[in-house]
Order: C-alpha cells, then sequence, then structure tokens
C-alpha cells in the first residue's frame, strides 16, 4: 500500500485505528489527546481513567465509544 499522507481531523475521518498520544495518566489536557476525548465521549476517559498509570512505551487498547 502506498503512503499517503491525509491533513483532516482525526476524529472525523474513516480509519482502523487511532493511535492517541497521551501521558501516563491519560490527562487529555490538550492537544490531540484532548480531541479524541471530546470527540469519543466520557467513556473513553472513564475508562484510561482506570487503566493509568501506563508506562512509558506501554499500550492498551480500547473501544472507539462515540467516534
Amino acid at each position: 500500500m502506498p503512503l499517503e499522507i491525509i491533513r483532516d481531523d482525526i476524529t472525523k475521518i474513516k480509519v482502523d485505528c487511532i493511535v492517541n498520544p497521551t501521558d501516563e495518566y491519560y490527562s487529555g489536557l490538550g492537544g490531540t489527546d484532548a480531541k479524541i476525548y471530546e470527540a469519543s465521549g466520557p467513556r473513553l476517559y472513564e475508562k484510561c481513567a482506570s487503566l493509568s498509570p501506563l508506562a512509558t512505551s506501554e499500550v492498551c487498547l480500547t473501544d472507539s465509544y462515540d467516534l
């Protein structure tokens, strides 16, 4: 598959997954992290709060909720 660069709102395009650039506490305080929480609704934040803290380089998978 060729590389394609898309400049758009990551929460509004059809994708298979979104990698959220957050901190270990899923704070949602700014940038892309905040926009993902805003678009997905409160259930994503609640789920992430139950998973924190997340160690550097550790990953987790959640549902997309309202995205």
